[in-house]
């Protein structure tokens, strides 16, 4: 998701774990500070450190990556509705890395729009 990341996002997620089980797991990362919340932005966190992130990411396994891109996009695209053109570069970005899983047609879409 980037850095940065909106609770709203991590909701509408496919998880197992449920809206009360999302916000006991950003409490952890909270108390180990490896999040924390942005100022002036309810529900707005991001990474303590850029390598904590890159190393959390780094940990996934391809087909764990790709699954989560094609989770991040579709959840993008049903929040934005019709604004999501004005989300086109995060959308295309995400859609590119998860094109074997999700298609090209929206990948191009958003491309092309992000242009």
């Amino acid at each position: 998701m980037g850095r940065e990341f909106d609770l709203s996002l991590l909701r509408s997620l496919d998880s197992d774990l449920g809206a009360d089980g999302v916000l006991e797991a950003l409490d952890e990362a909270l108390e180990a500070k490896v999040i924390k919340e942005l100022p002036g932005a309810v529900g707005r966190y991001q990474f303590g450190h850029a390598l904590i992130q890159q190393s959390l990411y780094g940990e996934l396994s391809s087909a764990r990556r790709l699954r989560t891109h094609a989770s991040i996009a579709e959840a993008l695209e049903r929040m934005h509705g019709e604004e999501a053109e004005a989300h086109a570069a995060e959308l295309a970005f995400h859609f590119t890395e998860s094109a074997t899983v999700t298609g090209t047609g929206k990948l191009v879409h958003y491309s092309i729009l992000a242009g």
